[in-house]
């Protein structure tokens, strides 16, 4: 009895068959029914097969899409834009953009084809490749939309060139959009988010609670945009509030932002209370109202804690908390104890920390360790450890101007002017440019040592480089020449900065 509806359905002519099969793909790719399109998709025509690619990019399951794609080209059959579409999408939600721009080379491709290939490069942070495709559309006569544009200035993320676009959407007739104001904000230097929001109420855009959220961000009054939010019947969100802690900067005044607007049913997370410990708020005030939330403090709780101790002095207390810092530390929290510990004086420690601690731990040291490790020898006198540490970051990685600044800062303070002026050498030999610390550190170790006419060459250097002269260096160089017996120099010099 069961084998009669197959023999039936084998009976039917193989028209009445196709048509079929094509509603049942289609009633499937909309039900998002991948997996039965895939079995359909056995048959060899290109709706069906249309069809499973859509149905495969709707799951995200782009490997099949692709797959089925190939499958209709080795066929010689043409699925159209639709599918082609639909499966670099699905490549490009997946992360591989790369494989979706190849897809969309094909000629058959259209606007909303080179404008899922401008999100395809934005997802791949490859502005270069989204700006190149936005300016080929209308030489390719594919109109620009606000979707173009919104995914040119996501892949761009640099303030100017967003900004460039922006202005450019209303001089080719394409309207900016939340989205787009949005973008501009998310990248614009802090104080321009409110102009920006003002011009977007001016042209009747309506704003989002991101729209608010971005421009709190980098706002100078985060309150104030909070209370606009509001007034815009807008329900502001966690993120609202880690966006004001942020830019608020008193830690103070933060916390009772957060009090006020749990009572507004606005639950604080964990990125509130690590922005108010990174605000300066104490470690162990935030520990039991974290507790109280369920909230545990992370690697970043920790490492902000460690960092405020800075502040205070409180080396005991960035030991004590790097020691009880659940999990494994990371090497940034290692570094805010090295840090701690060098304005303390605590070299030793410093030094235990670099050596051992980060071994122990399985971590390498950065240019940031080292540089903590190399102030803190500064610090103590330690001038020839200086030196030893910066020759082993020359061998590991490539020192930074605040490297060899802190090493010639302990050769200074301890009369040891060769060593200061071979490391200037130094840094005007590598593609460092000496600042303004770097040539009056040497310059004192110079003149420390009465080395009058080195002093001299130090400052000639430094005009050299260009670097301005301060009031210091001035100071500095009007000794160097008067004791060099070189005082109609010093005179000028002194007429020279008044």
């Amino acid at each position: 009895m069961k084998a009669a509806p197959r023999a039936e359905r084998k009976s039917l002519p193989e028209e009445a068959q196709l048509t079929e099969q094509r509603r049942l793909a289609k009633q499937a790719a909309r039900q998002g029914q991948w997996s039965l399109c895939l079995r359909l998709a056995r048959a060899n025509d290109p709706v069906v097969l249309s069809c499973a690619v859509q149905a495969c990019a709707k799951a995200r399951r782009w490997q099949q899409a692709l797959s089925t794609l190939q499958t209709a080209q080795a066929r010689a059959l043409d699925l159209g834009v639709v599918a082609l579409n639909s499966a670099a999408s699905a490549a490009s939600s997946g992360r591989c953009w790369q494989v979706a721009l190849r897809l969309l080379e094909a000629p058959t491709s259209d606007a909303t084809s080179v404008n899922i290939a401008i999100a395809a490069c934005a997802r791949g942070k490859h502005w270069q490749g989204a700006l190149k495709l936005l300016e080929e559309m209308p030489m390719r006569k594919l109109a620009q939309d606000v979707f173009s544009f919104n995914s040119a200035m996501k892949a761009l993320a640099r303030w100017p060139m967003v900004l460039a676009l922006l202005r450019l959407m209303p001089k080719v007739q394409v309207a900016p959009d939340a989205v787009s104001y949005n973008s501009a904000m998310a990248v614009a230097p802090r104080g321009i988010g409110e102009e920006l929001l003002a011009e977007m109420l001016r042209q009747k855009v309506l704003p989002t609670v991101i729209t608010f959220n971005t421009a709190m961000a980098a706002s100078q009054d985060p309150l104030s945009l909070l209370e606009e939010l509001k007034a815009w019947s807008l329900q502001p969100n966690v993120i609202s509030l880690n966006s004001c802690i942020k830019a608020c900067g008193d830690w103070q005044q933060s916390l009772a932002l957060l009090l006020r607007m749990e009572g507004e049913y606005v639950a604080a997370d964990l990125i509130s209370f690590n922005s108010l410990l990174v605000g300066g708020a104490p470690f162990h005030l935030m520990l039991p109202a974290m507790a109280q939330r369920r909230l545990s403090p992370d690697l970043v709780s920790y490492s902000a804690a460690v960092s405020r101790c800075a502040a205070k002095g409180g080396w005991e207390e960035a030991l004590a908390l790097l020691a009880s810092c659940p999990g494994r530390p990371d090497i940034a929290i290692l570094n805010a104890a090295m840090t701690v510990c060098a304005e303390a004086g605590q070299w030793e420690r410093a030094l235990h920390l670099l050596n051992l601690e980060l071994l122990r731990r399985s971590l390498s040291p950065d240019v940031v360790s080292f540089n903590a490790a190399i102030a803190a020898c500064d610090k103590g006198q330690q001038w020839d450890l200086a030196l030893v540490l910066l020759q082993r970051l020359q061998k590991k990685l490539r020192p930074s101007l605040i490297s060899y600044s802190s090493a010639a800062s302990a050769c200074e303070g301890a009369k040891q002017w060769p060593a200061a002026l071979s490391l200037l050498l130094a840094m005007r030999q590598t593609a460092l440019r000496p600042d303004d610390v770097a040539f009056n550190t040497v310059m004192s170790a110079a003149t420390s040592g009465q080395q009058w006419t080195r002093a001299l060459g130090v400052l000639e250097a430094r005009e050299a480089d260009g670097i301005s002269f301060t009031v210091v260096t001035c100071n500095a160089a009007i000794t160097a020449m008067a004791c060099a017996a070189n005082s109609d120099k010093a005179l000028l010099l002194l007429q020279r900065f008044g």
